[in-house]
């Protein structure tokens, strides 16, 4: 054979449009044995990815039809050249990844004194229980904490050590709504309600965490004044993220209230909100989670204050809260494994990258020939006019033309075929045309006269109008 270029990785190969390699480069190997495509000597296919050899493939088939005179770019074309490709780096080692986060547990102890008796509570991220007895069972505890808002999924279990004392395991599955995932605050514990009580203790025994190789996003609205003066403020604020805006929040907004609100964003997936009000500063913590959608892995945009008309009540009149006492912090940049992959693609516009010069052949657009150039609408291999195609190769009124292969329409036989419905009635091919596809009207979806109807007129410049035929028996 007569050898055209060859892919890169070989330095022989066969002739023609589909040529295949017979001698590769130093450290390279034929994929095929004795002919084929060449892969790196340690079995891996040259190129390391499908979409490189993809690229291969198109570059075969530009080569073809430049020297085939059918590179039919709609543009008028002097020569052809083709830069040698570069097979992309082999992509990192995959970082081991269980995508599981740690769920957190908490271990509740109560102990009293012998003939103790009443009723404590359990609260998390602001919100408190109802009364719980000291003598209340797992289940009655696990409904107590689900009912919170606060809560997600958890799994709880009761140990009696003795007659007098207690121990609860609270275990977050990460599940629910809301998640519940990473390091969680403790759970509260008042037991003012019980009566000879020795001690009550809340201990985290394992503390949440995120998944391997990833840590959350975290930041916080921050609004400063004691939380008295706080709660007294009138009116309140929005939060932005991404260019949507909240509905407005008051200074008093629980962890759940700021939560349902960020969470009615569009550009919002999984979040969760923790509260906390110390050193004359209320804080409102957003955790952004990757199971969501949208998922939020790695750094995320900053929220925004929106508009705020938070005042404080003084007198008969208001004043205007000073913006200043409302901000937001970054607190923690998400991570995942994926951040430390800084593979990137430079094109470099001066590189020295062999190019080569094809054999071209210049397209000559031949109307009726079968092959559909891009200075034709269509080309049914043949100059007759009225079958949908003109001997211009244009496309005829009231008809549409079709063709496809592996390039596209261009290059390709058309097939024409009248339009039905188009209310454009097509002489001798078309029985009618009533400007529907609607059968029962006397033109049937296919555009042929239904039984017991007539149907008259109809051009390529007017519709058809059929009616009923009294007295035919039909």
């Amino acid at each position: 054979y007569q050898c055209v270029r060859c892919h890169p990785g070989c330095v022989e190969c066969s002739g023609g449009g589909h040529q295949e390699c017979t001698v590769c480069a130093a450290g390279q190997m034929l994929s095929g044995g004795t002919i084929g495509s060449c892969k790196s000597a340690d079995g891996a296919v040259d190129g390391s990815n499908a979409a490189f050899g993809q690229l291969l493939v198109t570059a075969d088939k530009f080569v073809g039809l430049a020297a085939d005179g059918k590179l039919d770019t709609g543009y008028e074309l002097n020569n052809v050249g083709l830069r040698n490709a570069t097979a992309p780096p082999s992509p990192p080692a995959e970082v081991e990844d269980t995508n599981t986060p740690t769920g957190q547990e908490m271990l509740i102890t109560l102990e009293g004194e012998a003939g103790w008796s009443g009723s404590y509570s359990l609260g998390f991220n602001g919100e408190f229980t109802t009364e719980l007895d000291v003598q209340d069972s797992a289940a009655l505890i696990l409904s107590a904490l689900e009912a919170l808002d606060t809560v997600g999924s958890i799994v709880v279990s009761r140990n009696d050590t003795t007659d007098t004392a207690f121990s609860v395991l609270v275990a977050f599955t990460n599940e629910g709504d809301p998640l519940n995932q990473g390091l969680l605050p403790a759970i509260e514990l008042n037991t003012t309600g019980v009566d000879k009580l020795l001690s009550g203790t809340v201990e985290i025994s394992v503390p949440g965490a995120p998944p391997p190789n990833y840590t959350y996003a975290e930041q916080s609205v921050r609004l400063s004044g004691e939380s008295d003066d706080l709660d007294a403020l009138v009116g309140g604020f929005s939060l932005c993220f991404e260019s949507e805006c909240t509905a407005e929040v008051s200074a008093s907004s629980s962890a759940t209230e700021m939560r349902t609100a960020l969470s009615d964003l569009n550009t919002i997936g999984a979040i969760e909100v923790f509260r906390t009000d110390a050193n004359a500063v209320r804080a409102w913590s957003v955790r952004f989670y990757a199971d969501g959608s949208p998922p939020h892995i790695g750094p995320q945009s900053l929220i925004t204050i929106g508009n705020s008309t938070l005042a404080e009540p003084q007198a008969l009149r208001r004043r205007l809260f000073s913006s200043d006492s409302l901000s937001v912090n970054n607190d923690a940049d998400g991570t995942s494994p994926f951040d430390d992959d800084t593979t990137e693609v430079v094109v470099d516009t001066n590189s020295t990258t062999e190019e080569t010069e094809l054999d071209f052949v210049p397209v000559v657009h031949v109307c009726g020939n079968g092959e559909r150039s891009t200075a034709e609408a269509c080309d049914d291999n043949n100059t007759l006019g009225g079958d949908g195609c003109s001997s211009l190769c244009a496309v005829e009124l009231g008809w549409a033309c079709t063709s496809e292969n592996s390039f596209g329409d261009i290059g390709a036989l058309d097939t024409c075929s009248p339009v039905c419905g188009d209310g454009k009635k097509v002489p001798l091919v078309e029985g009618c045309d009533d400007n529907n596809t609607i059968s029962g009207d006397g033109c049937s979806s296919s555009c042929e006269v239904e039984a017991g109807y007539v149907c008259t007129g109809g051009s390529l410049s007017a519709p058809s109008s059929c009616a009923t035929v009294c007295g035919d028996g039909l």
